[in-house]
């Protein structure tokens, strides 16, 4: 699959309250294959705060959308909450989050996928 051109960009903004928030969107323009482009978006809201005391608690809410990636008339959606506790004295935070996935086909079935992710990260 060719792709002729690519265009894509993001921001993101952390507010001294803890408010943030990120978007970012893409197209993809496709040669020799029929199809017309990809197309995709993607948000994510947040609050980050010092609740414990011993490191910041960060919590999420994202949502993005393709459309066209496979083949036109595709749409795939993913969703998800988050939550990340911060360490510092231990070099680690951990996370656990809840993400959907699913894909709308023509003339095609799927079932959605539900995720429950967690773990943790240690820097050193």
């Amino acid at each position: 699959k060719n792709v002729s051109n690519q265009y894509s960009g993001s921001a993101s903004v952390l507010l001294g309250n803890g408010l943030n928030a990120t978007v970012a969107s893409a197209f993809r323009e496709m040669s020799d294959d029929g199809r017309d482009g990809s197309t995709f978006w993607f948000t994510k809201r947040g609050y980050r705060a010092n609740i414990f005391g011993f490191g910041k608690t960060s919590f999420s809410v994202d949502y993005a959308q393709q459309d066209d990636l496979n083949q036109n008339g595709d749409e795939s959606t993913t969703w998800a909450i988050a939550a990340v506790q911060n360490m510092p004295s231990w070099g680690t935070e951990f996370y656990i989050a809840y993400r959907n996935y699913k894909l709308e086909r023509d003339r095609t079935s799927f079932d959605g996928v539900n995720a429950i992710l967690g773990g943790a990260r240690v820097k050193f």
